[in-house]
């Protein structure tokens, strides 16, 4: 458990004036990942930034960054609904909650020639 910093609050309040406050990134490459790869990158990248395994709680005295034990696997996504186009849009357009989820998530959907990664990540 962390202390929020107080740049972490003011961006928390700011969110309903400003929105989603989400970064996405959107990469096409040439090979595909499974699940097992892209869950290990994650994991280690939780264990190099721990925030990023952490959901946000509100306090009274003081916000904290609570540390989530499900698994990582939650926070991988793997598949494609409709088409790349639709479903890259509608994973772009999902927010973020991070007072319920963690602030990091990776989708990957397929190509037919390797996979589109979208790699989002919450400022707060």
């Amino acid at each position: 458990m962390a202390n929020a910093q107080l740049a972490d609050v003011g961006l928390h309040g700011s969110a309903d004036r400003y929105g989603e406050l989400c970064v996405h990134g959107v990469i096409d490459v040439r090979r595909s990942f499974t699940q097992d790869e892209l869950e290990r990158a994650v994991r280690a990248t939780v264990e190099s930034f721990p925030v990023l395994g952490c959901v946000y709680e509100q306090r009274f005295f003081r916000d904290q960054w609570i540390p989530v034990q499900a698994p990582i696997s939650e926070m991988v996504h793997v598949g494609i609904q409709k088409d790349l186009e639709s479903d890259t849009k509608m994973w772009t357009d999902r927010w973020i909650d991070p007072a319920r989820e963690r602030p990091f998530r990776v989708v990957r959907l397929p190509k037919p020639a390797g996979c589109r990664l979208i790699l989002s990540v919450s400022h707060l």
